[in-house]
């Protein structure tokens, strides 16, 4: 009877064990789907954002910033186009001084404010210390873009075939009355987040 009774204890502990394992294990998927949730939904209210503030902008000056092409996908990890947009849609450089005379005559003559960054914007590098000269998403990726359709006319759309493939396999439908679409790609391709603003 004691070797019966061991056994037993020991087949409970097992079995104690791999509950426990798998419960642990669904509270943890459970938890990185939740974060992975919220950091999406900060992501497009952060895009949403930049929409209303690349409106405001064209609004006040008739135009677009002139670095953003119409029609021509805008990586905001290459060529230092972070800094050109920080630096259009703030009215300051991104260590907060402010604009030369060359730059606010190219960029934001007036040096309005459009849009306020904060630290959530900018890229965290793996110490911890911010790069204020480069946007990132809510997931830290810098991979972002933004594409502007080529008129203003309201019969004309951002046409799906400049933007990656990637994204033209998560939006559904046509881009028809679209102004601007603004769309990161995560490092693995899979993590995909698309805000675009109707006119």
């Amino acid at each position: 009877m004691n070797k019966n009774f061991r056994a037993f204890g020991l087949v409970g502990i097992l079995l104690l064990t791999l509950i426990v394992g798998m419960f642990g294990s669904m509270v943890i998927v459970g938890f990185m789907l939740h974060r992975n949730a919220e950091l999406t939904a900060r992501t497009r209210i952060q895009f949403v954002q930049y929409e209303a503030a690349l409106k405001a902008y064209c609004r006040e000056y008739g135009e677009m910033p002139p670095f953003i092409g119409q029609e021509e996908p805008l990586w905001l990890n290459r060529d230092g186009n972070s800094e050109l947009l920080i630096k259009a849609l703030s009215g300051k450089n991104p260590d907060d001084s402010p604009l030369s005379q060359h730059d606010m005559e190219y960029l934001n003559p007036f040096c309005k404010r459009f849009y306020t960054f904060s630290k959530s914007d900018f890229f965290k590098r793996k110490d911890g210390t911010l790069d204020r000269s480069q946007l990132a998403d809510a997931f830290n990726n810098t991979n972002i873009c933004i594409v502007i359709e080529s008129s203003s006319d309201s019969d004309t759309a951002i046409s799906r075939e400049v933007l990656p493939q990637a994204i033209q396999r998560v939006i559904a439908g046509d881009l028809s009355n679209t102004q601007i679409a603004i769309f990161s790609i995560g490092k693995d391709n899979q993590t995909i987040i698309v805000s675009w603003s109707k006119k």
